[in-house]
């Protein structure tokens, strides 16, 4: 979740003169080949991942204790189901806050990924 919470940042790189991988003194915006360097990897380490509710079991077939270990993850599943609607109701008195009127939803696990392409 912490990886999410603070690699969405893709908006902030649109613009060079806020964001790059470097400048040269002086100048107020950074040079083309340091930006396209930046937006590149950008893009190639921001593909959407698997999520971590999604269902694995696949990947306990053939194992030792496969029953076992498909029952746990089942179990991690639901507790991850009952955080994800925990998350939706604090979110429904978020937005009706006057003080925060938007909803977080970076540690929900229908959004937190499982795995990162970097």
């Amino acid at each position: 979740g912490w990886h999410r919470h603070v690699g969405t940042v893709g908006d902030y790189y649109r613009d060079p003169e806020l964001a790059s991988f470097s400048w040269r003194d002086g100048e107020r915006v950074a040079r083309p080949l340091q930006h396209m360097q930046m937006t590149t990897v950008a893009v190639f380490t921001s593909s959407l991942q698997p999520k971590i509710i999604e269902d694995y079991s696949h990947v306990f077939q053939g194992i030792y204790k496969e029953p076992q270990m498909i029952q746990i993850m089942d179990r991690f599943r639901a507790q991850l189901g009952r955080v994800s609607k925990e998350i939706e109701k604090r979110n429904e008195k978020r937005l009706h806050d006057p003080d925060m009127g938007f909803k977080n939803i970076h540690a929900d696990p229908k959004i937190v990924e499982c795995s990162v392409a970097v």
